[in-house]
Parts: C-alpha cells; structure tokens; sequence
C-alpha cells in the first residue's frame, strides 16, 4: 500500500514537474513528506520538503541530486508492503 502510494505519487510528481505544474508538485512533495515521516524515512523527507520548496528550472537539478535517497526510500517503503 505505501510502496504503491509512494511510487505513483512520484510519477505523478515527475509529469507534474515536466508540465510545469508548480501547485501539484508541491502538493505531491507534501503527501510523500508526509508519508516518509509515518514511516520513519527522515532522509526522504527531507527530500520531499526540499522539493517542495524547489521550482522551475531548479527542480530538475534538486531531484537528480536526490535520486538515490528516492531509490532508497522505494526499496525500504517496498518492505511495509501489505
């Protein structure tokens, strides 16, 4: 449940930075904040409150910076599967 909350929502996040939707990214970077912390993921939500503050131009940037801690967040929220 939260693997596949967590992953669709990072789609949803990457065509929403990709449209340019700066309301819906930062909606998104909200919930999957929120998530992490239930889970006790605090590197990824760091993340996620980073991005949320991040936009445009510098949104690309921020989130290939933090890929990995995003990999890792997928492979550890995959363990709380149901």
């Amino acid at each position: 449940m939260f693997y596949r909350g967590v992953a669709a929502d990072l789609k949803r996040l990457e065509r929403a930075a990709a449209a340019n939707e700066w309301q819906v990214v930062s909606e998104l970077s909200q919930r999957i904040q929120a998530i992490c912390l239930q889970l006790s993921e605090h590197d990824g939500a760091s993340v996620a409150a980073e991005l949320r503050q991040v936009a445009c131009e510098r949104f690309a940037a921020a989130y290939a910076l933090h890929r990995p801690v995003i990999a890792k967040l997928l492979s550890h929220t995959e363990d709380f599967e149901l």
